[in-house]
C-alpha cells in the first residue's frame, strides 16, 4: 500500500473524529444527540423516511430508531404519519423547528470548517473541495 494512501486514510479519520467533536459541542446547545441529529440529517435529504428506511441508514436496530424517532417527537423535530397506503406502516417527518435546528447547526460546523481552512488560499480550496468530491462520487456510487 502506498504511504501517501496511509497518510490520506489517517488524515480523513482524525478529520471525521475532530468534526464529531466539534458537532457534539454544537448539539449540547440543543439538547441533541449526535444520532439523533444524523437522523434528523438523512429526514432534511429525504423529506421523509419510515422508520425502517430510517434504521438502515443509521445502521441501527430498528427498535433503536424508533426510540430516537420518540425523543425527536417528544422534542417537536419530527412527525410520525401512518402510511395512507399501509396502516402498519409510519413515516418519519422533519418538522420547521427540526429544519430550523439543522440550518443552525450546519451553520456552525462550516463557520469551524471556514476558520480551519482560513490558511489555504482560494485556490488550494478549490483543489481540495474537488478532491473531496471524487472521492465522495465514488463512495456513492458504492451504494448503486
Amino acid at each position: 500500500m502506498e504511504e501517501i494512501t496511509k497518510q490520506i486514510e489517517y488524515s480523513l479519520r482524525h478529520i471525521g473524529e475532530r468534526t464529531k467533536l466539534k458537532s457534539r459541542e454544537h448539539l449540547k446547545v440543543y439538547d441533541i444527540s449526535l444520532p439523533q441529529f444524523i437522523a434528523m440529517q438523512w429526514l432534511h435529504e429525504r423529506e421523509q423516511l419510515t422508520i425502517g428506511e430510517l434504521s438502515k441508514k443509521l445502521f441501527l436496530a430498528y427498535s433503536t430508531t424508533t426510540d430516537i424517532v420518540d425523543k425527536l417527537e417528544r422534542k417537536e423535530l419530527v412527525l410520525r404519519v401512518q402510511s395512507e397506503a399501509d396502516k402498519r406502516v409510519f413515516h418519519v417527518k422533519l418538522l420547521e423547528k427540526g429544519y430550523k435546528l439543522i440550518d443552525e447547526v450546519i451553520y456552525a460546523r462550516q463557520q469551524y470548517t471556514e476558520g480551519i481552512l482560513a490558511v489555504m488560499d482560494e485556490d488550494d480550496k478549490l483543489k481540495f473541495n474537488e478532491a473531496l468530491e471524487i472521492m465522495l462520487k465514488r463512495m456513492r456510487s458504492e451504494d448503486e
